[in-house]
């Protein structure tokens, strides 16, 4: 008997005839690292990614907060490029249109003003995230999320320390696994529940954080994890 050994894209089962970078290759300067994650997809997949993607890219890379990384630095002139384009001027005034005025606290918790700010989707940062959740399983632990399980994220993990330190009691002592120049990194562990059950915790330029949990659901009716994570 001859098996079909052809891999299996980790994210919808079909046949994959691509490979998926866990982190997006945009979010790497040029010359990329030679380590970078990649795990089978297949096309339809890969190309489905791009408008996220995209967003993650420009929203995130737009922060105040990572503008004095050397990789941001690196980045920033290649996506001004791009928003020059006519074809690439639609998503910018999508997100402009977010804009409005966010309140400034000082270290006290008080409001000391207003500042312009844009908003984020948090539709579009979850499937961002929980594309990368999945990725990393796979390349950790060899085979996809099983269909039987929810991927949870939460977003923007440094704003929100209670999220932080819950996410980060089951990481102590795990090793980081870096890629780049401190444009990614990520740690991981298996809970005792089951083999399944994992919790992870990764950043974009040692800053932007968020943190990730694959579980069993227990009622397959039930709203997946990630809608109930915000």
């Amino acid at each position: 008997m001859i098996s079909n050994s052809r891999p299996t894209c980790i994210y919808c089962g079909s046949d994959a005839d691509t490979r998926d970078h866990v982190p997006p290759k945009a979010f790497f300067p040029k010359p990329r690292p030679s380590d970078m994650l990649t795990v089978p997809s297949c096309a339809a997949c890969n190309n489905g990614f791009q408008l996220d993607d995209d967003y993650a890219y420009m929203t995130l890379l737009a922060r105040d907060d990572i503008s004095d990384r050397k990789a941001v630095q690196l980045l920033t002139p290649k996506l001004l490029r791009s928003l020059e384009r006519p074809e690439g001027r639609a998503l910018p005034v999508s997100i402009v249109r977010t804009a409005r005025e966010f309140p400034v606290y000082t270290s006290d918790g008080v409001v000391a003003g207003t500042t312009p700010a844009y908003g984020i989707s948090s539709t579009r940062m979850h499937r961002f995230a929980t594309r990368i959740i999945r990725g990393l399983f796979f390349t950790e632990i060899g085979y996809a999320v099983p269909t039987t399980h929810d991927v949870g994220v939460a977003l923007f993990l440094e704003g929100r320390p209670a999220k932080y330190s819950e996410i980060g009691q089951f990481l102590d002592g795990r090793p980081i696994q870096r890629i780049g120049d401190g444009v990614f990194a990520y740690c991981w562990n298996i809970l005792p529940a089951n083999e399944h059950t994992t919790v992870w915790m990764f950043s974009l330029y040692d800053r932007i954080g968020f943190g990730g949990l694959t579980s069993k659901r227990s009622d397959p009716t039930a709203m997946p994890y990630n809608e109930r994570c915000n």
